[in-house]
């Protein structure tokens, strides 16, 4: 999780939202709040799932990358 966090903080703005585990089990005390304070980038931010589309038409960039 924390080579994660590393690799995150090379983008130009980050926006984490809760973590689904998917079919996996939650890995203990990893939330999106401890990767965000993991992530030394000043340009992150987590946002709840209904303000994502906002917060990335506020502001479009030239490329969107997903993850999850």
């Amino acid at each position: 999780a924390e080579e994660f966090a590393r690799s995150l903080e090379k983008f130009d703005r980050i926006f984490l939202l809760d973590i689904y585990p998917a079919r996996e089990e939650p890995l203990e005390g990893i939330t999106s709040e401890w990767l965000l304070e993991k992530i030394k980038n000043p340009n992150k931010k987590r946002v709840e799932k209904s303000e994502i589309s906002r917060e990335i038409i506020s502001d479009l960039p030239e490329v969107l990358i997903t993850l999850g």
